[in-house]
């Protein structure tokens, strides 16, 4: 008695609550719940499950309720617990839910309890169906997501309405590769709303110019070659020789014309009359020999200095200006 007792207030809570909802009651709601406690008073688990949505109900814990009474119908599943499932799902204004657990407890047909309440049942869906529309989504690219209030519907193009609660909201169709779009809608309920949407592919982002790049300058051609690729080791040593000809020839010729030059000078402010070509005075002759090897010494450094200046210029700068001789000043 106290599993048929349990399931009568089950009965009535769900019923009490489907009235106050706007739902007519199923008549003769005492005499279908004992028939439906057949299956569960063999079942004490499905019993006590039974017992605790009907506690959570009376609370208006509808979350706890659902979960009860699913547990119930896993166990030992009838037609009844389906009705409380869907009685629930109105209390929590899930219209879709409520409507296809309804309609599956209408197609047990051959149930008792069902057979007693089939037409308070199928007013109860039809009340239901009060809440609900059909939207069918058009458009491009196929294969697009198409979602309202963030729930898939389907893929475009939708080949056949899909039913979804009444009211105002939003369709979004999505792809990737594709810009996304959104459309508001109204469902009227009883009936099919029908939009088209269709996606524009992506634009391609710009590519950024590149910064304009200065030409290379063109390679310039050495007029000379450092030494060291242009000439032998052989030669090499032959050019330091004529370093040391340039400074000797020099040195020596700046040293002998220094002192030879000013000597004639001097001789001959002394004595006018002084023969400067005598071969028979000593001093002439040391003077005379004087300026000729300081002369000779001149003539070998500035030879040298002319032919290092062919043979090894000094850098590409001394190269740049041209005439060999002008190179000459870099070979200090």
């Amino acid at each position: 008695m106290t599993i048929i007792h349990n399931l009568t207030k089950v009965l009535f809570l769900t019923l009490l609550f489907a009235s106050a909802s706007g739902y007519a009651a199923p008549k003769g709601a005492v005499k279908g719940a004992v028939k439906g406690a057949a299956k569960h008073a063999a079942n004490p688990d499905a019993n006590e499950a039974v017992r605790r949505g009907v506690d959570f109900l009376a609370k208006k814990d509808y979350v706890d309720a659902l979960a009860a009474f699913r547990e119930a119908r896993e166990i030992a599943p009838t037609a009844m617990t389906a009705a409380q499932i869907a009685f629930v799902h109105i209390g929590m204004e899930r219209w879709l839910e409520a409507y296809n657990e309804l309609g599956d407890v209408l197609d047990e047909s051959d149930d008792p309890w069902v057979s007693a309440h089939h037409a308070q049942l199928k007013d109860s869906r039809a009340m239901v169906e009060k809440h609900i529309g059909s939207l069918r989504v058009w458009g491009t690219p196929e294969g697009a997501h198409v979602k309202l209030e963030g729930e898939v519907l389907g893929l475009l193009p939708m080949r056949s309405p899909v039913q979804v609660v009444a009211g105002r909201g939003t369709v979004l169709v999505q792809m990737t590769g594709y810009e996304p779009a959104q459309r508001p809608v109204e469902i009227t309920p009883g009936e099919t709303a029908n939009i088209v949407i269709s996606l524009h592919p992506v634009a391609a982002a710009p590519s950024a110019s590149p910064l304009p790049v200065a030409p290379a300058p063109p390679p310039r051609a050495p007029a000379f070659q450092p030494a060291s690729a242009q000439i032998s080791p052989a030669f090499a040593e032959h050019l330091r020789d004529m370093h040391t000809y340039r400074w000797v020839g020099l040195l020596t010729g700046t040293i002998l014309l220094g002192v030879s030059i000013p000597t004639f000078i001097w001789l001959k402010k002394q004595d006018p009359n002084r023969s400067l070509t005598t071969k028979d005075d000593a001093l002439i002759i040391a003077t005379s020999a004087g300026v000729a090897l300081g002369s000779c010494g001149m003539v070998m450094g500035i030879m040298s200095w002319i032919y290092l200046g062919l043979y090894e210029p000094a850098s590409p700068a001394h190269a740049s200006l041209g005439s060999p001789y002008l190179m000459m000043g870099g070979r200090f």
